[in-house]
């Protein structure tokens, strides 16, 4: 339809026009568990309570709680490091293998020290 007829175009169609041209349709946002942080997507400890929560859902794919805390633990054991207690809680999550191989190894990894231990 030409732009002469404006009005015989649905507001659907223009709605869609405009994000395509405006670039939003390739943007996703991602969803925040806490509105409270600026930068983090979840703390640490609400990070490792969901590993440790018995009714959190085990799923892989799609599950974006699990994606978020895991991320967020490698971010903080990277930047900040880990106390010894949330060592512990990751490790007995870890060997629990309540989780699939692939989290298990990121858990796993993100307990491996930036520098060499002397």
């Amino acid at each position: 339809m030409s732009s002469k007829y404006p009005s015989l175009r649905s507001d659907a169609v223009v709605l869609a026009e405009t994000a395509l041209n405006s670039g939003a349709g390739n943007k996703r946002a991602r969803p925040r568990l806490s509105g409270t942080g600026t930068d983090s997507l979840m703390d640490l400890s609400r990070a490792i309570h969901f590993f440790n929560d018995k009714y959190s859902e085990t799923k892989v794919h799609g599950n974006q709680k699990l994606q978020m805390a895991l991320e967020n633990i490698q971010k903080t054991a990277k930047a900040d490091g880990l106390s010894n207690d949330d060592i512990t809680s990751i490790l007995d999550v870890a060997c629990s293998a309540r989780f699939s191989d692939a989290v298990n190894s990121k858990l796993i990894k993100s307990l491996l020290p930036n520098e060499k231990l002397s």
